[in-house]
């Protein structure tokens, strides 16, 4: 980067530069970075500054050499570090387009700083030079290199029309609308896209033109009709539609590329002007034999992909001599409608007795693996089923199921899913006249970290992942509609996840209780590790009003029976743990009916234990909710009903609040009405958005920092006391002020007396 310096001469309080006049220390930047060079795409602007390293004046031309500007260049701003004296002014002499700058000034002179910032829009790929020269313009003090290059094809086009205006050719600004439509009738068409508005646009002569982008959906090969709506620039008034609809004509060769017809009902041609299909390659007019009519070539040498007109076939679509759809021979036997493989893949449309569907270990036909007949039964080691599902093995199992895992890894002994009304992913029953005696509707046992003895999922209304129903005579027996019970680190008795795209309610489980001393759910985790986290009941819910537990307990006495209980013995042990995701998720959600009902009754025994244990984490959380219509939180006992994490040892920063009673004296407490979606009732408290003005540390904004979402009223008694302390102060004032004129008065009394 080239230097010079530059003198000045002061005469009479004014700056005058002689003839000949050095530079002082000046530079250029890009976008206020020293480069020297850069890489723009069509269409890109950078700014370009001209900054100086001192405080001299001086006189040097920015710009390009004639005819490799490449795009346009435009003077935007002279800086104040450039002399209450400064110009720029464009000069285009023959070989030069740019622009003349003179840094001067006497109040205040040319300090060190940007003193000038030029605009550049680039229009054309090329290469070209911003160039900074000296006074003579004839040496460079600076440059930087651009290169240009192509940017994308958008979607716009270019739109030319003329305005008239009063029956003559418009001229100045004017306000322009368009709008696509589908049809030129003025009642029936349909507005493709939303109005592009074009503010204060400059017509001559009545000539306009504009650069409209509606996506190139919009044009899908159907006609398309463009209405333009106009006003005088610079008003608000309504827009005049012009009429007739303009319609969009398309380039011819935008409707025909070479090689590839377009018929004028859309169907797609390549080798065929007669498109019998929307896409409809023919190669017989250019290959023969065993040439391809579609090839994907993966290297000189091998087709990644290929379809073979004829000669020896590898791959058919559609038929062979009547008889295949799809067929692959040799080694790769596969075949829809038969034709000739026996195994591995098969499927038959004789309508016969063959084989619909068929895998093999070989190439024999023994359907060793997996065969479904014509009738849709499914066989296992079988090749004729007997039922929907026929497994036949020499082994202990004829079906078993286990997951183990050595990591931290989700396995599952079984995996059932049920979608319908009524469907049951596992629906075991078991019955025994003999009294006592335990015996199973399903017994499913996982071993490993995060195994699942077993794992229920539901989709459709009504459906269950796992349903169990247990009932009894026997007065104050305990039965259970399911029992699992899972032991080691991180195991699950059960886990219920439940899913849907509607708004139905699923239940990743749904557990009834009927009867004395009925449990719908009974969860118990013990464990002898020293830190491990074990969960008597773990339930996740995903999708709109999932419930991941959905407890309900009903009977005809004074007894207590519970919707879901949950017992955990051991060091970080959680009775119930809830996790919630979607929309109106609920981890744990708990409904009761009838007077003194609890929706969820939680006690915790023990030094440091929390009867219920909430964190939210994520930007607006909240950690607990409650709504009543008495109380929306009611706490009881003589413990501290609100506590707050609130010693010195975390707190730094600490500062007494400023002007207390004034921020007091701003606030005020009103009447008012809840709306319905909030109960309705008549209240009394504050405007939270005019707390925020006031005390904003103790109002939580929504996203658009317009309302508020919540209000903590508790932090208000710490202002309170501050301005009781300042109104205490002021009234300590005041009472010695008026003992002081009390002492005044009684002594001008005992003047008085004297006087007389």
């Amino acid at each position: 980067m080239k230097t010079t310096k530059m003198s000045t001469i002061l005469v009479l309080g004014l700056v005058v530069w002689p003839a000949s006049m050095a530079c002082g220390d000046i530079s250029l930047t890009v976008n206020n970075q020293p480069l020297n060079s850069v890489t723009l795409k069509l269409g890109q602007s950078y700014s370009v500054e001209v900054v100086s390293a001192d405080n001299k004046s001086y006189v040097a031309y920015v710009g390009f050499d004639y005819g490799l500007i490449l795009g346009s260049f435009s003077h935007l701003e002279t800086k104040p570090e450039a002399g209450n004296f400064a110009t720029a002014a464009e000069y285009v002499p023959p070989t030069f387009y740019g622009y003349y700058l003179n840094a001067a000034g006497f109040s205040p002179v040319p300090s060190a700083g940007v003193h000038f910032v030029f605009e550049y829009v680039v229009q054309q790929v090329g290469e070209t030079d911003v160039k900074l020269y000296d006074e003579t313009l004839t040496s460079v003090i600076d440059s930087v290199h651009i290169t240009v290059i192509a940017a994308p094809m958008r979607t716009g086009f270019t739109y030319q029309g003329r305005l008239m205006d009063a029956n003559r050719p418009a001229d100045g600004l004017y306000d322009f609308q368009f709008k696509p439509y589908d049809s030129p009738d003025p009642v029936f068409a349909m507005q493709l896209r939303s109005t592009i508005d074009i503010d204060d646009l400059d017509v001559i002569d009545g000539y306009f033109t504009v650069e409209l982008n509606f996506g190139s959906d919009v044009f899908d090969g159907d006609a398309r009709w463009l209405e333009i709506g106009v006003r005088p620039g610079d008003s608000t008034g309504s827009f005049t539609t012009l009429s007739p609809r303009i319609e969009i004509t398309p380039v011819p060769y935008a409707l025909q590329t070479r090689g590839i017809f377009v018929d004028n009902i859309g169907n797609v041609g390549i080798g065929t002007t007669s498109p019998e299909k929307k896409l409809h390659v023919d190669g017989q007019s250019r290959f023969s034999g065993t040439q391809s009519a579609f090839e994907i070539n993966a290297d000189t040498t091998a087709n990644t992909v290929q379809f073979f007109a004829d000669g020896t076939d590898k791959l058919y679509f559609g038929s062979k001599m009547g008889s295949s759809f799809i067929y692959f021979d040799g080694d790769a036997l596969c075949g829809i409608g038969d034709f000739s493989p026996d195994a591995k893949f098969e499927v038959s449309a004789d309508g016969g007795t063959s084989d619909l569907f068929m895998l093999s270990s070989d190439d024999e036909n023994d359907g060793d693996l997996f065969t479904v007949k014509n009738a849709g039964n499914v066989g296992i080691g079988t090749t004729s089923p007997g039922a929907k599902l026929h497994v036949t093995t020499s082994d202990v199992n004829a079906v078993r199921g286990e997951a183990t895992g050595t990591g931290n890894v989700t396995n599952y002994g079984g995996y059932f899913q049920a979608a319908g009304m009524g469907g049951r992913g596992v629906y075991g029953a078991a019955t025994s006249t003999e009294a006592g005696a335990a015996n199973y509707g399903g017994f499913f046992e996982a071993a490993g970290s995060n195994g699942r003895g077993v794992y229920g999922y539901a989709t459709g209304s009504s459906a269950w992942g796992n349903y169990g129903a247990a009932t009894s005579t026997e007065v104050g027996a305990l039965t259970y509609g399911g029992y699992f019970e899972a032991a080691g680190s991180n195991g699950r008795g059960v886990y219920g996840c439940a899913s849907n795209t509607g708004d139905h309610r699923s239940y990743g489980g749904y557990f009834e209780a009927r009867g004395t001393q009925g449990r719908g759910v009974y969860g118990a985790a013990t464990s002898t590790e020293v830190g491990a986290l074990t969960s008597g009941g773990y339930f996740t819910a995903a999708g709109d009003t999932g419930l991941g537990v959905y407890g309900c307990a009903s009977n005809m006495g004074d007894y207590r029976n519970y919707g879901g209980y949950f017992e955990a013995a051991g060091k970080y042990g959680r009775g119930a743990y809830g996790y919630a995701t979607g929309s109106n998720g609920r981890g744990v959600c708990g409904e009761a009916a009838g007077e003194r009902g609890s929706g969820g009754y939680f006690v915790a025994r023990g030094s440091d234990g929390y009867g219920m244990y909430s964190v939210a984490i994520g930007s607006y959380s909240t950690a607990v909710y409650g709504w009543g219509q008495q109380y929306d939180f009611y706490a009881a006992g003589d413990g501290i009903n609100y506590g707050s994490p609130s010693s010195i040892r975390w707190k730094s920063d600490i500062r007494p609040i400023d002007d207390p009673l004034n921020k007091v004296m701003s606030l005020r407490g009103v009447y008012f009405n809840w709306d319905a979606e909030h109960g309705g009732e008549h209240d009394v408290g504050m405007i939270a958005e005019e707390v925020g003005e006031v005390l904003p540390e103790i109002v939580e904004y929504e996203a658009d920092g317009k309302y508020t979402s919540g209000m903590d009223y508790s932090k208000l008694t710490p202002l309170l006391v501050e301005a009781v302390k300042e109104l205490k102060g002021e009234n300590d004032r005041l009472k010695e002020r008026v003992e002081a004129l009390e002492r005044t008065i009684h002594q001008l009394a005992k003047v008085k007396e004297l006087e007389l």
